[in-house]
């Protein structure tokens, strides 16, 4: 549940900064309000241009519902994380 926690911790950057970026924030200055680690920015300005604001926002749903199932499921717990991480990994070549 904590490698899912901390994806969507991620995710929710992502998605916080790709919506200001979409409101005519410029990227640096989004990208900058997080106040990430200098070795880190690079990485998630690459990331972001993978993502959009829609996709993001469909990842945080399946980590949601994956926690969700890890919590009140039967399923195995790492079959449900590895699932959702394969999920996330399709979703973003569409």
């Amino acid at each position: 549940i904590g490698l899912l926690r901390s994806a969507s911790a991620h995710f929710k950057k992502i998605h916080l900064t790709l919506a200001k970026i979409e409101e005519g924030t410029p990227t640096e200055s989004a990208v900058a309000a997080l106040f990430l680690h200098f070795k880190r920015v690079d990485e998630f300005k690459r990331q972001l241009k993978m993502w959009n604001t829609a996709k993001a926002g469909r990842a945080l749903e399946l980590l949601t519902q994956a926690e969700r199932d890890c919590k009140f499921s039967a399923r195995p717990q790492q079959l449900i994380c590895s699932r959702v991480f394969l999920q996330i990994a399709q979703a973003v070549k569409k």
